[in-house]
């Protein structure tokens, strides 16, 4: 029987998803991601199941609390690909993405698509998630839309230092809207200050046997 995968764009919806047992992959986006309480409403029979969840949060402001109602609601024993795309608003923090790759233990790999349309540069030191959690699966991560900020370079050290398995790291600093501008002529110059931003922040950070990979 072919597998089945659901797409959802909007304000929260009031069903369920039943007799669905072939549902493999799942992205769910606008609206509905300002509260988390809705997703589970409509996807916690699912989320257990599914092998591939994606989700693009409208909110830039999205909380651990947010993030922990699902960690704490639900467990993705099943999920091997996430895929979460933020909004980098200023520099809040990314950290609590760690929720749903904690809700994930079997989780190969771990795409985040940073919207750095509005980023700010903000001078803190990196912070640490006081309780650290090991990621036992995780192998691959991918992060589009890296500019540097503190708070990407935080959830990239955090997941260095939590991944047991990891074998790979792909930074893309181009802009995750349209990657393609960062090439055209009148740009060239920001382009160039994000790749060595992104360069000398992580190239003494990720060492053998890890890969990486800067587009």
């Amino acid at each position: 029987m072919d597998s089945v995968r659901f797409s959802w764009e909007g304000r929260a919806i009031n069903f369920i998803l039943e007799d669905v047992p072939q549902l493999v992959e799942v992205f769910v986006g606008g609206m509905i991601t300002r509260h988390m309480e809705d997703i589970l409403l409509l996807l916690s029979r699912h989320l257990p199941l599914l092998e591939i969840f994606k989700i693009d949060f409208m909110n830039p402001k999205f909380s651990w609390e947010e993030t922990e109602k699902l960690c704490s609601a639900v467990t993705m024993s099943n999920l091997k690909q996430l895929v979460v795309k933020v909004d980098a608003y200023k520099d809040y923090s990314l950290l609590p993405l760690t929720d749903l790759i904690r809700a994930s233990p079997c989780l190969q790999r771990f795409v985040v698509k940073a919207d750095w349309s509005e980023p700010k540069f903000i001078k803190k030191k990196v912070k640490k998630i006081t309780k650290s959690y090991k990621y036992v699966h995780l192998k691959e991560i991918e992060f589009a839309g890296y500019y540097g900020r503190i708070s990407d370079l935080e959830l990239i050290i955090h997941l260095l230092e939590n991944c047991v398995s990891l074998e790979k790291i792909t930074v893309d600093p181009r802009d995750v809207h349209f990657p393609g501008l960062l090439y055209k002529e009148e740009v060239e110059a920001e382009e160039k200050e994000v790749r060595a931003r992104v360069v000398n922040q992580l190239r003494n950070k990720v060492a053998p046997p890890v890969i990486l990979t800067i587009i």
